[in-house]
């Protein structure tokens, strides 16, 4: 309930994807603006029925950065956002899936939508929209060290 007693839907899931991409140096990043805003985001949506929430990470990242991979099938976490919608914003929960790029595309569906940037690990931090996201990139960073014995 809200403050003014009124039933509040229950947030809605999404997926989200954490693309990156490995280097001698460390891992860069695959963000995107969003359409409303223009902030920088993870790659996300809505799971279709029948799909995997790794599978739509993975499929977001297609159509909203041109960027093609393979999604692990555990997300690293979740955060909350505010989706805008035309008649204000509504809360969603967004599960946060790593996906190691495979290709980059020049050409996608929503390149005429959205800018593309892949930054590494500190630039991403700074780029990114919220605490929470910059949170799990962290995270992410200290357990593909770990995976990877650095």
């Amino acid at each position: 309930m809200d403050a003014n007693g009124a039933r509040r839907a229950a947030p809605k899931l999404q997926a989200a994807a954490l693309g990156y991409v490995e280097h001698p140096d460390g891992l860069s990043y695959v963000l995107v603006t969003s359409r409303r805003t223009r902030r920088w985001i993870f790659p996300k949506g809505a799971v279709d029925p029948g799909e995997s929430p790794a599978a739509a990470a993975a499929r977001e990242l297609a159509e909203e950065a041109g960027v093609l991979g393979d999604a692990e099938p555990e997300p690293i976490g979740t955060y909350t956002a505010l989706k805008a919608t035309a008649t204000g914003f509504d809360p969603i929960t967004v599960s946060l899936f790593p996906v190691r790029v495979r290709k980059i595309l020049q050409r996608w569906p929503e390149k005429s939508l959205r800018r593309r940037r892949i930054v590494p690990a500190v630039e991403a931090g700074g780029l990114i929209s919220t605490l929470e996201m910059a949170e799990l990139l962290a995270a992410f960073e200290r357990m593909h060290r770990a995976r990877s014995g650095d």
